[in-house]
């Protein structure tokens, strides 16, 4: 069971490196004369990993423990399953700013621009008024604490429970879970792309899909 909820769990956290990518070069990046550039905001990943790990053990573990939460393998599972679900709610709210901004300058200028072509580099006069990349930081932040309280805790609970000759094995096989992921990622991407298309066609009836 817990092979197959990390299945799910790698297409979903994956996203970082590909759609969040994507919504970050649309977004407006200067802060001062330095510009925060989309794949830098992967940084934040693994430096919130590297201060979060040792909080929740101190801090947010025991407190759970002290107001009656149980801190089971389970539920720290279950729970970062919600927390990374919702860190996707939090990325559909800012994908809504993207969108609603971009269609106020197109009202104000009478023009016809869709999110595509936001990512384009001669477009980006259309990104200084875009929602800040830095905004994209509490979706991380949630997605980080997901991936804490449900990988971390997964890959202690097949260590702790496997039998001793099968620890390697079930270890690698979360892992390989994390693969398995990223191809149900593309499988459906694929499945999905024409029906994006037909969407955009319709919202934008003169916009350009590039294809």
């Amino acid at each position: 069971k817990q092979w197959y909820q990390r299945r799910v769990r790698g297409a979903i956290f994956q996203q970082q490196g590909s759609t969040w990518i994507l919504q970050l070069q649309a977004m407006q990046g200067m802060v001062g004369n330095f510009e925060v550039k989309p794949d830098q905001m992967q940084i934040f990943n693994p430096l919130l990993i590297l201060v979060l790990i040792p909080t929740f053990e101190m801090v947010v573990y025991p407190l759970m423990k002290k107001i009656g939460i149980p801190t089971t393998p389970m539920v720290r599972i279950v729970s970062g399953m919600v927390l990374t679900a919702l860190s996707f709610v939090i990325a559909a709210i800012v994908q809504t700013q993207i969108e609603a901004r971009l269609d106020t300058y197109n009202t104000i200028h009478s023009t016809n621009y869709t999110f595509n072509e936001l990512h384009l580099e001669a477009n980006e006069f259309l990104r200084e008024n875009q929602v800040h990349r830095l905004a994209l930081i509490p979706q991380i932040f949630v997605l980080t604490c997901g991936e804490i309280m449900c990988s971390i805790t997964g890959l202690e609970f097949a260590y702790a429970y496997a039998p001793v000759s099968m620890k390697s094995v079930c270890q690698s096989l979360l892992l390989l879970s994390n693969s398995v992921g990223n191809f149900l990622v593309i499988i459906f991407k694929k499945a999905t792309s024409n029906y994006v298309e037909i969407i955009l066609l319709n919202h934008h009836p003169g916009c350009d899909t590039g294809h």
